[in-house]
């Protein structure tokens, strides 16, 4: 399939079929801007947004967060600030209890999600990665709060110790896996997509376990298919690679639009579908 199939007559990715394995209550923003370019949006989360085993590490947190003991509290994801909230609200606490205590966001919408709380992020990153954040940081000393998902890589842990700070990682949320059913399922099963997008790790692995294997698609890394992979960031992409699936292509700009502005302009150079 050529780019000029999609580009002729308007919009940028007309006549393509893209798949979106978000969760479900974050898969709207990419799905919008996905059928904004003109793209057809096969909806298919493989996993949901829960509470953690236990509330016990991050409620202890939220009583520490309020007597002003953390340097930093580092919000990495949307998740990460909406679990955030709803538990601060359970404690009877509000906004007030952040206000001794600088606020890093990982990417613009991260940052987002938190002024719509009423809390200007101190420090975004130009790069939403754990490296990026590292660095902006600089060193310790310090505590500094970290509620993320339930099982996260440790590689921002690490690297934070390694500059004299002392992470205190709690669980907010975690997420599951989900068997998605029905029309969604089985098209995608039968190989009618031309893009796979991928907003996490967690999301791929789900796929290969509940929807199919990388190579019953084609889309291993010695797999011959002309489907595209495209993940929205570095880190989901080495999580999606580790889970059996070959990456395309990863957006410059780890957001909905930057994903879209990444595809559009991949098939603008080449031409092509083929990876």
């Amino acid at each position: 399939m050529s780019a000029s199939d999609h580009t002729h007559g308007g919009r940028p990715l007309d006549g393509l079929r893209v798949v979106v394995t978000r969760a479900r209550e974050r898969s709207r923003p990419l799905g919008d801007a996905l059928t904004g370019a003109g793209a057809e949006v096969v909806y298919l989360p493989t996993i949901e947004v829960g509470d953690p085993a236990s509330f016990s590490e991050l409620d202890l947190a939220l009583k520490k967060l309020a007597e002003g003991l953390y340097t930093w509290a580092v919000f990495t994801s949307v998740n990460a600030v909406a679990k955030f909230w709803e538990r601060l609200g359970h404690a009877g606490l509000d906004t007030r209890a952040v206000g001794r205590t600088r606020v890093a966001a990982v990417g613009p919408v991260t940052a987002a999600a938190l002024l719509e709380r009423g809390i200007r992020a101190d420090l975004e990153p130009q790069e939403s990665t754990a490296q990026a954040l590292v660095e902006a940081l600089g060193r310790g000393p310090g505590q500094v709060l970290l509620p993320r998902a339930e099982g996260a890589p440790q590689h921002l842990i690490d690297s934070l110790r390694s500059i004299g700070w002392i992470p205190d990682e709690v669980a907010a949320y975690r997420t599951l896996p989900i068997r998605s059913g029905g029309a969604a399922r089985d098209a995608v099963r039968a190989g009618a997509f031309d893009v796979l997008t991928f907003a996490s790790g967690s999301a791929a692995r789900a796929f290969a376990e509940q929807v199919a294997l990388p190579s019953q698609l084609g889309l291993a890394p010695d797999g011959s298919s002309e489907r595209l992979i495209v993940c929205i960031g570095p880190q989901t992409a080495a999580a999606t690679e580790a889970a059996g699936f070959r990456v395309d292509l990863i957006a410059g700009e780890h957001t909905a639009t930057g994903l879209v502005g990444a595809l559009t302009e991949r098939l603008g150079d080449r031409g092509t579908m083929e990876p």
